[in-house]
């Protein structure tokens, strides 16, 4: 690639978000937009802003803000951009970065990055609802409680504090630990087919039709495991869904105002 050609193509890459898109971001469909947008909603909430959005972290509820997020999405896309420039277009660093000081493409990445954020926030909040409910997983019984379970169960994060099947914190911990230890169920079960089929795939007088099949399973059922172990707890209780459910709702609507 010539540098005019490479001039050219920078220039197209910042006009039209769909050749940013597929240029930088390799996104060309929308549920290629929902999975990167499932990625950067775990990193957002799980490291970037943990202190701020991810209860496990959280000293206290007044600290739980959505302001930061949009700046943080516009980080993670500009750092997508430098390194597609860096590895695609053999760009510097400061090259790179000197492409988008611009007014005119700050602007664009930020309406990009507002458009996924408008379109696609439910993950994220989803991603925060999550940390509450295995904040509350963390918790060893009733009586010793939690300052901020109790400022959440109280918040307008709560619609009138009245969730269909779920009232207060011991009712909220008794649906979350019969949610874990059903999934533990499903994992002990998924477990012993494991251990079942590797059992027989040592007897070496196996023949290759019978080997192939248990190999074929055993790797169904360690995917079966790998996928379960990721399932969150609210898809073991219709209880527990309802009220993360009303947590992810209520965040939509406090964003709204």
């Amino acid at each position: 690639m010539t540098k005019d050609e490479r001039k050219e193509l920078v220039g197209k890459i910042f006009k039209r978000k769909v050749v940013f898109e597929k240029e930088v971001l390799n996104i060309v469909s929308d549920g290629d937009r929902a999975e990167i947008m499932q990625i950067l909603s775990k990193t957002l909430v799980r490291d970037s802003l943990k202190e701020e959005l991810n209860f496990l972290y959280m000293e206290d509820f007044s600290k739980f803000t959505f302001k930061p997020i949009v700046n943080i999405l516009f980080k993670d896309i500009a750092n997508e951009w430098i390194f597609y420039a860096i590895e695609e277009l053999g760009y510097s660093r400061e090259e790179a970065l000197f492409e988008i000081q611009s007014k005119d493409r700050v602007l664009f990445i930020r309406s990009l990055v507002s458009g996924y954020y408008k379109k696609y926030q439910q993950y994220i909040f989803r991603e925060i609802a999550d940390t509450f409910i295995e904040l509350v997983k963390s918790i060893p019984h009733a009586k010793a409680g939690n300052k901020l379970v109790d400022e959440v169960l109280k918040s307008n994060l709560i619609v009138n504090n009245n969730v269909m099947g779920i009232y207060d914190f011991r009712q909220l911990l008794s649906r979350v630990k019969a949610a874990q230890n059903l999934k533990n169920a499903d994992l002990s079960r998924i477990q012993i087919l494991i251990n079942e089929v590797s059992l027989e795939l040592e007897n070496k007088e196996l023949d290759d039709g019978k080997r192939e099949r248990l190999l074929k399973a055993l790797t169904k059922y360690e995917k079966d495991l790998k996928k379960l172990s990721k399932k969150s707890l609210d898809l073991f209780d219709g209880a527990l869904k309802r009220f993360k459910d009303t947590l992810v709702s209520s965040m939509i609507r406090m964003e709204s105002y």
